[in-house]
């Protein structure tokens, strides 16, 4: 069984999360070097030495939203590719909970995409070889779906992992795209899939999916 935490463990837990929190808009906000710490206290109405007592330095708290909330990001994607399933449901699955954590977590997917998409922007290489690495877990597995599909001759005969890194980099442009633009263009698994499948279907397989 699990030990719960004491009440002074709950306390900390609670301040350093509403920390991380205040963290996370302001940065998706304004950008990492327009905030300070100064204006992380006043935001989340803590003082500047009690920030201190969590976090060592704003990079501290930027890496550490970022790893946190990446691990959370993972497990919810890896747990859809793993769940029972032929492979285009496996696949759908995988793209539907992309989209559905993107309009969760908008603030987080700005700083991801920061993180990915331009290298300018890039605070920390730790964090971002850890990005890196956990996309490759994922892409990995996306890839041995595809491969089970082209032997079934659902799919075209190609590199999967290439399939994989291409459905990856397709969602990921349009949901990037779509973060300015969130309630004029609603991104939605069956517009990326049909788009991504119309071209990698093998004749005859689209009557299955």
């Amino acid at each position: 069984m699990k030990k719960k935490n004491s009440r002074k463990e709950r306390e900390y837990l609670q301040r350093r999360n509403e920390i991380l929190d205040v963290a996370l808009t302001l940065f998706s906000q304004k950008g990492y070097y327009n905030v300070s710490m100064n204006e992380i206290a006043d935001k989340s109405e803590f003082s500047v030495g009690t920030i201190y007592n969590f976090f060592p330095n704003k990079e501290s708290i930027y890496s550490i939203l970022l790893i946190e909330r990446l691990a959370y990001f993972h497990e919810r994607l890896k747990t859809a590719l793993e769940k029972p399933g032929d492979e285009i449901q496996k696949i759908k699955r995988w793209v539907n909970e992309k989209i559905r954590l993107f309009y969760e977590n908008m603030d987080y997917v700005k700083l991801y995409f920061s993180e990915t998409m331009d290298s300018r922007y890039n605070i920390n290489k730790k964090v971002t070889d850890k990005i890196k690495k956990h996309r490759k877990i994922i892409l990995e597995l996306v890839k041995t779906i595809f491969l089970k599909g082209i032997n079934k001759k659902v799919f075209i005969e190609t590199d999967p992992y290439l399939l994989a890194v291409a459905l990856d980099g397709m969602c990921n442009t349009l949901l990037c795209e779509n973060l300015d633009n969130h309630d004029i263009h609603k991104i939605e698994a069956d517009i990326i899939l049909n788009i991504f499948f119309f071209q990698i279907y093998q004749k005859g397989a689209m009557g299955n999916a």
